[in-house]
């Protein structure tokens, strides 16, 4: 289950740098938290108000020291570092954040693994 776990944080970042927000979103349980948002619209909404700053430039996410512990038989804690790229043209790939994150996965009635808490440790989004 640790594996898959991570897969899932892999698999996150990977929708998210195609901009295939709404595979993301899929990726949360239904009540799910991410930055004060709950539930899959906000969640979204969320989501493309991070990425409107760099909406004409692609992303790509890296991810380091990925681990996961097993808090109970259907819950994991994902922890990992995450490094987003910003990839300009052809001129030399910038760094635009690295943050430490967690996300809390739990496998849901239908037996699948999905987001039920997604934290950026030291990150508030700002108030609107």
């Amino acid at each position: 289950m640790r594996h898959a776990g991570e897969a899932l944080a892999a698999e996150y970042f990977a929708r998210v740098d195609r901009v295939d927000l709404d595979g993301a979103v899929e990726l949360y349980a239904e009540d799910a938290t991410f930055l004060g948002a709950r539930g899959s619209a906000q969640i979204r909404q969320r989501m493309e108000e991070g990425l409107a700053s760099n909406a004409d430039k692609r992303s790509r996410h890296v991810i380091a020291n990925l681990r996961s512990s097993l808090v109970d038989g259907d819950t994991l804690l994902v922890e990992y570092t995450a490094v987003a790229y910003t990839l300009d043209g052809s001129s030399p790939v910038s760094t635009r954040s690295v943050f430490d994150q967690e996300m809390i996965i739990r496998r849901g009635p239908d037996g699948w693994l999905r987001i039920a808490d997604h934290r950026i440790l030291g990150f508030d989004p700002p108030e609107k």
